[in-house]
This record gives C-alpha cells, structure tokens and sequence, in this order.
C-alpha cells in the first residue's frame, strides 16, 4: 500500500509544478523528429535538424555537410554541381582543354583541337 501512495504522490506533484508554473521550460518538438525545437535548426522540417556548415541546407540532404560552397552533388561522382563541368554525368567532371569533353574520355586532355 504504501507504494501506491509514493507514486500518486509523485504523479501529483509533477502536476502541480507544471500547472504552478514552477517548471522553467517546456519541451516542444514541433516536426517530431526527435529534437527541440530550441536546437532545432528546422523546427518544421522532420527530416532535418542541424546544418554544420551553415549554408541553409540541412545535413541529411546536403551532399557535403561540412562544405559551405557546395550542397547538391546531382550525379553523385563526389563533385559539388557548382564546381562539376558535367553535374549530369558520374564518369566527368573537369574538362581542362575547353572542348567539351571531359578529361576523364579526352586522349588529349590539355589541347582543345583533339580528343
């Protein structure tokens, strides 16, 4: 018997203290992903929460996280679509001569009259 009334004691007095207004904050998680709102950098965006570097791309859906000059990486060769000459093409990504093939396919990479 007398653990039931520690725990409807206990029960009681967190009841108290949030209608007191004793308890100083209150957790809200507004897109229920698990982080508060008061850390979360996308209070209503589930899939997203922190944004290490700062460029206003969560890090769950920038390709590179820790690289403020780039977040979107469309064919997934590793390069970020603001330095990749060919963003839709996995196998290129530089093309040194100019002529509009990729190094990686041009036998002549540095003379742009062959390839």
């Amino acid at each position: 018997m007398t653990k039931k009334i520690i725990v409807v004691v206990g029960i009681s007095l967190i009841l108290a203290m949030g209608l007191c207004g004793c308890v100083d904050e209150v957790v809200e998680d507004t897109d229920g992903d698990g982080y508060n709102n008061d850390v979360d950098l996308f209070p209503d965006d589930s899939t997203e929460w922190e944004d290490t570097d700062d460029d206003g791309y969560g890090d769950n859906s920038d390709a590179f996280p820790t690289d403020a000059s780039e977040h979107l990486d469309s064919d997934g060769d590793g390069v970020g679509d603001n330095v990749d000459v060919f963003p839709d093409d996995p196998t290129e990504w530089v093309d040194s001569d100019g002529d509009g093939y990729g190094d990686n396919s041009d036998a002549f990479p540095d003379d742009p009259t062959q390839h």
